[in-house]
């Protein structure tokens, strides 16, 4: 529905509690600081991925890359019991701060 709020997705991130990307990521922003290395640094992702692409990777990573090791977030497909991690409008709103990091 309603698009992102970069402010709101960067804020998910620092909260490191459902947007918990930080655990395998990291961003060069001093007030994300301390992002883990499992996974690329997140620095140009809105250069390199469109929004629908960041999209559908927060969402369920594995129709992009099945042998990626990153949860899926939020799945359109039954839950498991543990349901979506982030709503639809948290989802956006990550997806709207990766979209803004381009250099």
């Amino acid at each position: 529905g309603k698009p992102g709020v970069a402010a709101r997705g960067k804020a998910l991130l620092a909260k490191r509690d459902a947007a918990n990307c930080l655990e395998c990521h990291s961003v060069k922003d001093k007030d994300l600081a301390g992002g883990g290395n499992k996974g690329p640094a997140l620095d140009g992702i809105g250069a390199i991925l469109t929004p629908p692409q960041l999209r559908l990777s927060v969402v369920d990573i594995a129709r992009v890359n099945p042998k990626a090791g990153m949860p899926s977030f939020h799945k359109s497909e039954p839950l498991s019991k543990s349901g979506a991690r982030l709503t639809p409008q948290e989802v956006e709103d990550v997806v709207a701060y990766l979209a803004s990091l381009k250099k």
